[in-house]
């Protein structure tokens, strides 16, 4: 493989992961899809990641590890790995999720054959810290409802995202400022620009632990998430219906009631197929 001429640069941004991050780059180095670098920014963590990454990285050339001297933040973390990415694609993958087996290949295939579609997401499974299955999540698959629904949700998956390379350079990647809500601010930013899509099959295990940012910050993503919708619809001149933007507003409130009952009403609505235990 010419590691300078990849198809696809997986990132995986990490800090302080050391409890699922040999399953993750397992997941991702397991792939059906071979053609691909991992690029993993390692964000001056505290605890033994990066002995962990340095094992698997000595085993395969295809891992390229990017190491913060202090803690930039995850959105920071990207860019820096999106800057060094040599790949036509940017597949996003979190230290503490896990790529089915054909993530890559389908996303791949999909976006070859839709040339049009900016970014694509899918589907994902939600684990618990053991692995264990405890709901699926799905959503909504064509860019008209993607766009309708960003108003009051993030409608692609993080760990889903698969976008291509020359787009996200186009708009500068993500924000530079330290943000928890930096996947719906890209969403936002480009919405009048990309075209979206989610595959409805299930290519990722989300894993909910108690230390994911929406339980650790969750105030600040709940009041950021609402000031990006906000900003969106004065400076982009998005046309919101009034009940979009009544939902908007609600959500605001949902940050002075206690975080697991937030988390729980938000996975009512939108979690499919299984009741989301927490």
């Amino acid at each position: 493989m010419d590691i300078d001429n990849v198809q696809i640069s997986v990132l995986m941004p990490n800090y302080n992961g050391a409890e699922f991050i040999a399953e993750a780059i397992e997941s991702v180095l397991n792939q059906s899809f071979r053609d691909f670098e991992l690029i993993i920014v390692e964000d001056a963590s505290t605890d033994n990641s990066r002995e962990i990454i340095d094992k698997y990285a000595a085993i395969d050339s295809r891992i390229k590890i990017i190491q913060n001297e202090t803690n930039l933040f995850v959105n920071v973390s990207c860019n820096i790995g999106l800057r060094a990415a040599k790949g036509k694609y940017y597949a996003r993958i979190d230290s503490d999720d896990v790529c089915m087996p054909d993530r890559l290949e389908k996303q791949y295939k999909f976006m070859e054959a839709n040339p049009d579609i900016s970014i694509c997401g899918a589907f994902c499974k939600i684990i618990d810290r053991e692995g264990n299955v405890i709901a699926n999540k799905s959503f909504p698959t064509d860019d008209e409802s993607i766009k309708k629904s960003v108003w009051s949700r993030t409608p692609i998956q993080h760990s889903c995202m698969f976008a291509r390379m020359d787009k996200m350079r186009e708009v500068d990647f993500y924000t530079g400022k330290k943000d928890p809500s930096e996947d719906l601010e890209l969403m936002l930013r480009t919405l009048g620009i990309f075209k979206f899509a989610n595959l409805p099959e299930y290519l990722v295990k989300y894993r909910i632990h108690g230390n994911n940012l929406i339980f650790t910050k969750q105030r600040e993503i709940i009041r950021r998430s609402v000031r990006l919708r906000k900003i969106a619809m004065k400076e982009y001149g998005h046309q919101v219906s009034f009940i979009d933007m009544s939902k908007n507003n609600i959500i605001w409130f949902l940050q002075f009631f206690p975080k697991k009952f937030v988390y729980w009403l938000f996975y009512k609505l939108i979690v499919k197929e299984k009741e989301l235990k927490i």
